[in-house]
């Protein structure tokens, strides 16, 4: 971890009080000129910067929530539209990025294994 010299460093201390619970807390900021800031892509910051990684269990999880649905008919309803639509989303990542689209298939196929 890197040292600043503290006079390069302009520290402003602010109060944040919390309306639940009413009580004052105290933080301290700082402002580090030659600072860098380093900050993960998450699948949120937009289509172009999806990992397979997120692909994978963003699949994975929408269907295992999508399978303990409670309501027969909506489980149905919406298992019916999962299957028509991926062919489509699947042909999509096929030509924008393919190693998302082979994520999706394994997703796909582990799902069905684990079940």
């Amino acid at each position: 971890m890197e040292r600043t010299n503290c006079a390069n460093t302009n520290r402003s201390i602010g109060k944040i009080r919390s309306l639940a619970l009413g009580k004052v807390w105290e933080s301290a900021f700082y402002y580090i000129p030659a600072s860098k800031v380093w900050h993960k892509v998450g699948a949120s910051s937009g289509e172009d910067e999806v990992s397979e990684f997120s692909a994978y269990w963003y699949h994975v999880n929408s269907l295992k929530f999508k399978v303990r649905m409670k309501n027969d008919f909506k489980k149905i309803n919406v298992l019916l539209i999962h299957y028509l639509s991926r062919p489509i989303i699947y042909l999509k990542w096929l030509f924008k990025n393919p190693r998302i689209a082979k994520q999706l298939l394994i997703a796909q196929i582990t799902f069905f294994r684990r079940k």
